[in-house]
């Protein structure tokens, strides 16, 4: 801790949960590749710290670049493993670690098909993560997880280890 803080409340130290779990739905947790993740409106590739991406990844080797030209909206969706049929009725999250320098730009959604449900906005000031929560309808046919940028100048934001869990 710096000496120039007089008065400290709290320190937290960042222990990762490991992300090959039973309870992850996610096909691409770990963001190693653009393996299981979809474009649209937007270019994927890997990036790994060697790249000279001194705040990527934010864990493991790689993290995923997105990069999107101006006046245009985009997203990447998001692979999974879980059967609709039992998620029907039960809360889920869905969460990914989005590193950003735009604000208001990027967010994430779960959709069952009849609602769609957003994070808030990522702030732009570097790594986020960006997490939503919905209760799949009775009637829901299929979840789509996406990570949405809206239009606006060319950017580029990257993304590294998500979730999709019940819960």
């Amino acid at each position: 801790v710096p000496t120039q803080i007089k008065r400290v409340t709290s320190i937290e130290v960042e222990h990762p949960v490991p992300l090959q779990t039973d309870w992850n739905f996610l096909s691409n947790q770990d963001r190693e590749s653009t393996d299981n993740l979809t474009a649209s409106s937007v270019t994927l590739a890997t990036y790994s710290a060697e790249t000279g991406y001194t705040v990527v990844p934010k864990y493991g080797s790689a993290a995923v670049k997105v990069s999107v030209a101006a006046t245009t909206a985009g997203t990447v969706t998001e692979a999974h493993t879980a059967t609709v049929a039992d998620l029907r009725g039960i809360r889920c999250t869905y969460a990914v670690w989005v590193y950003c320098r735009y604000s208001a730009r990027v967010t994430v959604r779960l959709s069952d098909g009849t609602t769609n449900n957003d994070s808030a906005a990522h702030g732009g000031n570097g790594w986020e993560l960006l997490s939503v929560q919905g209760i799949p309808d009775a009637g829901t046919t299929a979840i789509t997880l996406t990570v949405r940028v809206s239009s606006g100048g060319a950017i580029n934001f990257f993304l590294d280890d998500g979730w999709f869990y019940m819960g």
